[in-house]
């Protein structure tokens, strides 16, 4: 797994786009067993908090037009490929937003062991919930 920094996030995210990443989330049971764990602790209250440390972040980043830029450009790539490839409009947002998050962090070099835990499960094709491996074992909060 490559450390991303600024240079690289893009190189990954073409990769990734390139694959046929989340080919096991054609199943409509797993998309719900997935969601169903992204929406309780601690993977929610993780990353809601990495959310709002970003979005301030954002807001006062001189790079703040280019960082926009680019998560509106993979939001939309992500959204349509997991869509395709898993017929889930909920999945579909779910990635987007992850890819929105991550691009952020890397771009205002965030150090957050959550989103590289996010970043490995991606790269392992397989969408982050609480069974990532940071947080398995931990307690909810």
């Amino acid at each position: 797994m490559m450390q991303l920094n600024e240079d690289s996030v893009e190189e990954w995210l073409k990769e990734l786009l390139s694959k046929d990443f989340l080919s096991g989330y054609d199943d409509e049971e797993k998309v719900i067993d997935c969601l169903d764990s992204r929406d309780t602790d601690p993977f929610d209250s993780e990353w809601v908090s990495v959310d709002k440390l970003l979005s301030n972040e954002i807001k006062n980043s001189s790079e703040k037009d280019k960082i926009e830029s680019l998560r509106d450009r993979y939001r939309k790539s992500f959204f349509d490929k997991v869509i395709r490839s898993s017929g889930s409009a909920d999945l579909a947002s779910y990635v987007s937003e992850d890819i929105e998050l991550i691009i952020g962090v890397i771009f205002l070099s965030i150090e957050s062991d959550f989103i590289y835990s996010m970043i490995c499960s991606y790269a392992k094709d397989v969408v982050p919930d609480n069974d990532m491996e940071r947080l398995k074992g931990m307690p909810e909060a």
